[in-house]
């Protein structure tokens, strides 16, 4: 009868636990981050530069966790998500093409970096450059960053087995204590 009664207060516990977490929210939300870029340093084909990237992130202050999506063109030509890469760079991201390495763009190749703080969202610099052209910096930045869709609680699939764990051992405790 003791054992019954652990075993029921242990299978409760387990319910109660998987029940708190779940209503906890899933960590990774996609952030929307679109920018205009203009007033360039050097030749600059296109000017103002405007483009989109969605990542994934754990908030709009954390480092980016992976990149979705990507819309940018720059005279006439379209970069794809193939194309691109992120790092950390201290407090900011860096986002850029992969021609030779994030960090650095490339003259007279359809290369880019945007570089933004996470904290603030604004841009600290965007450089690109085509094959027609050398460096081009832009001095202004009109930014926006916003969640694509508002973060929705999501139960993990840890909790619902710890849950339905619990739930198990209570019905079977139920079941042990009737046939006693």
């Amino acid at each position: 009868m003791e054992v019954a009664r652990v075993s029921i207060f242990s299978g409760f516990l387990v319910g109660v636990f998987g029940l708190v977490v779940s209503v906890l929210p899933a960590q990774a939300v996609p952030i929307n981050y679109s920018f205009t870029a203009a007033d360039f340093f050097g030749p600059a084909p296109e000017n103002p530069v405007s483009g989109t990237i969605v990542y994934d992130a754990d908030s709009l202050i954390s480092p980016i966790n992976q990149l979705l999506s990507i819309d940018l063109t720059i005279a006439g030509y379209t970069y794809s998500l193939a194309e691109i890469g992120s790092v950390p760079f201290g407090e900011d991201a860096l986002i850029g093409g992969l021609v030779t390495g994030i960090q650095s763009v490339t003259q007279n190749t359809n290369d880019f970096f945007l570089r933004f703080d996470l904290l603030t969202g604004l841009d600290v610099r965007f450089t690109y450059a085509t094959p027609s052209n050398s460096l081009s910096e832009a001095r202004t930045f009109n930014v926006t960053r916003s969640f694509v869709n508002e973060p929705v609680a999501v139960m993990e699939p840890s909790t619902l087995a710890l849950f339905t764990l619990g739930l198990l051992g209570f019905v079977g405790c139920r079941r042990f204590r009737r046939s006693n």
